[in-house]
């Protein structure tokens, strides 16, 4: 049974179940190489059907993960009080509230007969099933985790009326126990403190995550207080002057307010701010239900220090969340929802994310040879020759094999370099044009990993993924200098040679070689540009100067010249 997850919103794409396992799936901005793409995902499509060698006919069930629409039964009563409370609150409000229901209605049909008459076209409009947001979102955490039994938690911008839902999962079924409404949105929060410092929306809000270590929140809190609180066991936004539940524009007085203080304190507001209305409701369910396992999806939880609060409960054993968990991951949820309602046996827990295109070797030679570009192929072990490189502080584009599905780079479409530079952010970040205020992440051996990260577990498959924070050794901040943050946190990869050896390889060979503990990886590309994904992509970008020599599939790849 063949089961196709496809949207059309914000990071379209597509993924592929086959008898309940997943066998391909991709983002759309791969393929088109614009970032976080709305529109047709034709290219995911059609990749991860050629994955299968089958047509769009050929699949059983399609999953859409938009409802559009009012849930009647279920959302619908929760809005309307909530909106009663909210113009009780500020009467000036009603007007933002009906513009907020006005657009989302209309936004989201538009988007949805898109994809519909796309369907029709095809002839399949018959075999798709529109799965609710939030579901969408939920299944692809708990579905893809090793948890027999979770309480599964989701939060995003909004998605279908609400913003976030909170439920059990396990053998006794599914249940949902509260949901935030879209009015009441954390991602929208986060977003407008995001979009308030000068940064893009729903685009650089893991800034904010990085400046925040920087800041002393307690001087902002009032304001963060102002925009969203923890009111009546649930999060809770003060709709009008300052907070609005959209990315634009900004509310009016917000803008004003923020500049009384530096940006510094506002994003450490800000993240404690969104830690402790999270915390509070999740520690409501905690104790309600005495659930110790916690799953965790939607834009919010791309938070890597969020998710470290959450770990750190008490009460918690392990947390899982799922490696796309914004809504490039709604593919696979709403999947896995069909698979579940058919009975399917789904295969899990998730163990890698290699589920994008690969390419083979004369796919890269083709690519190489329209360029200006001078390569071999190795002769030796791509561990040793990539050792080597780093020792002579070379910055090496690491390409092999099947492309990561998710927004990390995690051993497929890599740069990697040593760690014991502490200001290659600096240098490298200038490098690639960016400005992130979060030192790189490290890839680190499993086998290393209790050396380098206070209460690490191997059962943690968070860290697989690069998902969450850890609190750093003494003997990882003098190793590994440069993936260490001011907080004296890292956001590992913790590798297991079962799922990527080459990979693995080349990380116990630097460290047999050196001693070093961990490795920098960060993504292939250029700043504001997708994760590189045909060889031509990481050719442009070694052109580019990014790095200063590729290993692409079997071949070393440098500049002529060089």
């Amino acid at each position: 049974m063949y089961i196709l997850g496809i949207q059309n919103d914000i990071d379209a794409g597509a993924a592929l179940f086959k008898d309940g396992k997943i066998v391909a799936a991709a983002n759309e901005e791969r393929f088109n190489r614009i970032k976080l793409y709305q529109g047709l995902p034709e290219h995911s499509i059609a990749y991860v059907l050629g994955a299968e060698n089958i047509s769009i006919r050929d699949v059983d069930s399609i999953a859409y993960g938009w409802m559009n629409g009012l849930d009647i039964s279920h959302v619908l009563p929760k809005l309307v009080t909530r909106c009663v409370a909210a113009a009780q609150e500020n009467p000036s409000c009603i007007k933002l509230l009906q513009e907020r229901i006005y657009w989302e209605q209309k936004t989201d049909s538009e988007t949805r007969e898109k994809i519909i008459a796309y369907l029709k076209k095809q002839g399949v409009y018959d075999r798709v099933k529109f799965v609710d947001h939030h579901h969408s979102h939920a299944y692809s955490a708990f579905y893809t985790s090793p948890f027999e039994s979770a309480l599964v938690v989701t939060l995003d911008g909004r998605g279908d009326f609400r913003s976030g839902t909170i439920s059990t999962a396990g053998p006794d079924g599914w249940k949902e126990l509260d949901f935030v409404t879209t009015f009441d949105s954390l991602g929208y929060f986060y977003a407008l403190i995001t979009s308030a410092l000068g940064f893009k929306y729903n685009r650089h809000e893991g800034k904010i995550v990085g400046l925040a270590a920087y800041g002393r929140p307690a001087r902002a809190l009032p304001l963060m207080r102002k925009m969203i609180e923890y009111k009546n066991d649930q999060p809770w936004a003060h709709l009008g002057d300052y907070y609005r539940p959209f990315f634009k524009p900004l509310p009016v007085k917000l803008p004003g307010a923020i500049r009384s203080y530096s940006r510094e304190d506002v994003a450490a507001a800000a993240q404690k701010q969104l830690e402790d209305v999270t915390l509070a409701w999740i520690s409501k369910y905690l104790k309600q239900t005495k659930l110790v396992n916690i799953c965790l999806a939607g834009g919010v939880f791309a938070n890597v220090k969020l998710n470290q609060r959450i770990l750190e409960l008490p009460g918690v054993e392990n947390i899982y969340i799922h490696p796309n968990m914004g809504d490039g991951g709604i593919t696979v949820g709403s999947a896995l929802y069909l698979a579940q309602a058919a009975g399917a046996m789904i295969q899990r827990p998730l163990e890698h994310v290699y589920l994008g295109p690969s390419f083979s070797s004369e796919n890269a030679v083709a690519a190489l040879e329209k360029y200006p570009v001078q390569y071999e192929k190795l002769s030796t072990s791509k561990s040793s020759i990539v050792s080597e490189l780093l020792q002579k502080n070379k910055v090496v584009g690491w390409f092999q094999g099947r492309m990561e599905y998710g927004p990390r780079a995690l051993g497929s479409r890599s740069i990697l370099y040593h760690a014991r530079d502490p200001k290659v952010n600096a240098w490298l970040n200038e490098r690639t044009k960016r400005s992130e205020f979060m030192p790189f992440a490290p890839v680190t051996l499993e086998e290393n990993a209790v050396t380098c990260y206070e209460n690490w577990n191997p059962e943690q498959l968070a860290a697989w993924f690069m998902t969450l924070t850890y609190n750093c050794t003494p003997e990882m901040k003098k190793n590994s200098p440069a993936v260490v943050h001011v907080d004296g946190t890292a956001r590992p990869q913790v590798i297991r040679k079962k799922h990527n050896p080459d990979y693995y390889e080349v990380v116990r060979r630097f460290h047999a070689d050196t001693g070093a503990l961990s490795l920098i990886n960060t993504s292939f590309n250029h700043h504001e540009e997708p994760i590189v994904c045909s060889p031509e992509d990481a050719i442009k970008s070694l052109l580019r100067n990014n790095v200063d020599a590729i290993i692409l599939n079997d071949f070393i790849v440098q500049p002529k010249g060089k």
